[in-house]
């Protein structure tokens, strides 16, 4: 669990104007994931910080990891 990316699906930059890089996470859920680097759990076993655009951190990790753990 600890190699895999949870967080790589969330808005983790921010561009030189304060906008968030990337799509929001329902256009994850529904767009072609060959242009994006979402990971098994990143956009179905979230919190609520991601769901609220929070940026990357850790604790989407942790989500992330015990998200798809229950899944399993």
């Amino acid at each position: 669990i600890a190699l895999i990316d949870w967080g790589s699906s969330v808005f983790a930059q921010l561009d030189e104007s304060l906008q968030f890089v990337g799509a929001n996470v329902m256009e994850l859920m529904s767009d072609n994931l060959q242009q994006t680097n979402a990971r098994l759990g990143d956009v179905y076993f979230i919190g609520e910080e991601q769901l609220n655009g929070a940026l990357s951190s850790p604790r989407f990790d942790e989500q992330g990891a015990a998200g798809t753990l229950y899944a399993l």
